[in-house]
């Protein structure tokens, strides 16, 4: 007896091509997302099957229409897919298909230094950014440092410095105090002035307009006072690119511990767990973030006691070895020993332990001044 051959049906493309309409950066005639490492191989997966599918209707197919569709390759994989269907499988690319992706990766980098406008969000500090491959690349990117060593500091700069608009999501700092210290580095007045009561009222209404005015991209989300989902973070920071008609977008979180409680609490999942596998979740919900998003999370990690007393190191990050694998890139903050100098500044050496683009393992010197909260390279 024969056996009947069955055929499963191979799936079909349900959804004709979203038009997006986000205003693309002065300088670039198509959107920038083919820059984006993470998502080229979806990207062209999903350019491959929209021209499929216009063809087959007889639609004329433009490149940019495809081009743009790829700032959101991952809302359409999180919304027409699902991890436990066995649809969802990773596509095999052929190499002729990524030749017009990687032709307009490197127009794209031209026209940015034409330009002299950085191809995505930028620390600001330049030797830093360079070994970052000119800008912050989307996904995970943490900062770790024993305490004291300006950790907060140096992502409330990021942020304001982001060239793009800037979420920063505070799990331990309370927003008062942030905005204290965002008005000491843009008014260059000293932190300890500002809470000392030696100012008056109007000088302080002066100094805090002064900030805001500087800083009309960046927002806070306050996740002391109740737990930041994701989804909450995602909706947040997507309306604020939105609202600048950016391409990009940068989130930070301080810190990935504390933060993984109290996403854990707002996601109902219990927090009587092992630290372990609470900031293995977090860094898979960080992660899902920042492919939702296609945008670089700047991460602020604690160390654990062994990394504090070798002055850190790529596994050094407190609670999980996930982290290092997980990230785009682990940037180490150690404060040189010694008082500061007569300028009231530490010196800082804030190594790349990973770099996924660009060298590992070099390393950049750096001036802190605690009263201005100010990073600048020496």
């Amino acid at each position: 007896m024969s056996r009947k051959k069955t055929h499963s049906k191979p799936t079909e493309f349900h959804s004709k091509p979203t038009e997006f309409h986000s205003k693309p950066t002065e300088f670039h005639s198509k959107p920038t997302e083919f820059s984006r490492k993470s998502f080229v191989f979806n990207g062209v997966f999903l350019l491959i099957r929209i021209k499929n599918k216009n063809v087959a209707e007889n639609v004329p197919f433009r490149e940019h229409s495809a081009v743009s569709i790829l700032v959101s390759v991952a809302e359409f994989n999180r919304t027409h897919t699902s991890m436990n269907d066995t649809n969802n499988l990773p596509p095999t690319i052929d190499l002729a298909d990524l030749v017009s992706v990687f032709v307009a990766d490197t127009n794209d980098a031209a026209a940015a230094k034409a330009s002299k406008r950085p191809r995505g969000v930028i620390t600001g500090l330049t030797k830093l950014d360079q070994h970052f491959g000119g800008y912050l690349a989307p996904g995970i990117h943490v900062v770790q440092a024993a305490p004291g060593c300006g950790k907060t500091a140096f992502a409330l700069q990021t942020a304001s410095d982001a060239v793009y608009p800037a979420l920063f999501v505070s799990a331990e700092m309370g927003v008062l105090e942030l905005f204290r210290r965002l008005i000491a580095r843009q008014t260059r007045t000293f932190l300890g002035r500002l809470k000392s009561g030696e100012i008056s009222g109007q000088q302080a209404e002066n100094l805090a307009r002064q900030t805001v005015q500087k800083l009309t991209h960046l927002r806070i989300m306050d996740a002391t006072r109740a737990p930041a989902s994701p989804k909450l973070i995602i909706e947040n920071a997507g309306r604020l690119r939105e609202k600048f008609q950016s391409d990009h977008v940068l989130i930070v979180l301080d810190s990935l511990h504390v933060w993984a409680r109290g996403a854990a609490r707002a996601e109902n999942n219990s927090i009587d767990t092992d630290e372990y596998s609470l900031i293995n979740n977090a860094l898979s919900s960080v992660a899902s973030i920042a492919s939702i998003l296609n945008c670089p999370v700047i991460t602020i990690a604690h160390r654990n006691r062994a990394g504090n007393k070798a002055d850190g190191g790529l596994h050094s990050a407190k609670g999980s070895g996930g982290i290092e694998y997980e990230a785009e890139s682990v940037l180490d903050l150690n404060k040189k020993d010694g008082p500061d100098n007569a300028g009231g500044e530490t010196e800082i050496t804030a190594k790349l332990e990973k770099n996924r683009n660009g060298a590992a393992g070099v390393f950049v010197k750096l001036a802190f001044n605690g009263a201005l909260q100010t990073f600048t390279e020496l």
